[in-house]
């Protein structure tokens, strides 16, 4: 599988803090079945030169363990629209782009933004909206959507690790077709790691084999091809078909 959002990278932000622990990532996230990892760092002006340099530290261990290691950023969303005039770091070779909300409400200047970094070449993912946003929010979230903003859920979100409001939340941006990629946001192996394999366990559980091989399996494929990913409303098995199963 291909993990779009992952700390990785050593000594750049508040992922790993040494190349052992970096290593010990790759383990764990090879063992969780992922073959591809974006590194993905928060921006900071002052490491983003620094990104390469780790990438290829870390590059010659990511192939002993049969991982393919590629880099992007991850940006607070007026770190996002500060830089759109300078240099952006999309996701390996693709024009999309990895954006924090880092907010609990929708900005009224997101659909302007989305308008603005199309001009530029750039695509939005905000990553992990369930955190931060209710389902209340949900109607906004569809309306970003439909202007070309997609969205990343978080594996533990899914798991219910980051509490039962953003687990349910996730479920209906799955139900609503606007839960694009669902990925790690790894920063470490002790209490953030890689979980998701038993996500996509879970989402096959409640939603059917579709809904899985579509989010965890196919559209982060697609966005390495640069290519938009493929928005489906799932419904939810009910109890009876899942318990039958």
């Amino acid at each position: 599988m291909i993990d779009i959002h992952c700390h990785i990278l050593h000594d750049l932000d508040d992922g790993p803090h040494s190349l052992e622990k970096a290593i010990e990532m790759l383990h764990a996230a090879r063992a969780d079945g992922v073959d591809t990892i974006i590194a993905t760092p928060h921006f900071n002006p002052a490491t983003v030169p620094v990104i390469a340099v780790r990438r290829d530290e870390l590059s010659v261990h990511a192939q002993q363990c049969g991982i393919r290691l590629l880099t992007g950023c991850e940006y607070t969303l007026s770190d996002f629209s500060a830089e759109l005039d300078k240099t952006i770091l999309p996701l390996g070779e693709t024009s999309f782009v990895l954006v924090d909300l880092s907010t609990c409400s929708i900005p009224q200047f997101m659909e302007q933004l989305a308008f603005k970094a199309g001009l530029k070449g750039f695509r939005i993912i905000l990553v992990h909206p369930e955190k931060l946003l209710s389902a209340k929010s949900m109607r906004g979230m569809i309306d970003l959507h439909m202007h070309g903003i997609f969205f990343q859920v978080n594996a533990d979100s899914i798991n219910g690790k980051s509490g039962r409001l953003p687990q349910m939340t996730a479920e209906k941006m799955i139900a609503a077709g606007i839960c694009d990629f669902i990925a790690s946001d790894a920063h470490n192996i002790e209490y953030r790691s890689f979980e998701i394999q038993r996500a996509k366990s879970r989402i096959t559980a409640l939603f059917g084999d579709d809904a899985a091989e579509t989010i965890f399996e196919l559209n982060p494929q697609l966005l390495l091809q640069n290519k938009e990913p493929v928005s489906i409303a799932f419904k939810r098995k009910s109890l009876f078909s899942r318990l039958w199963k």
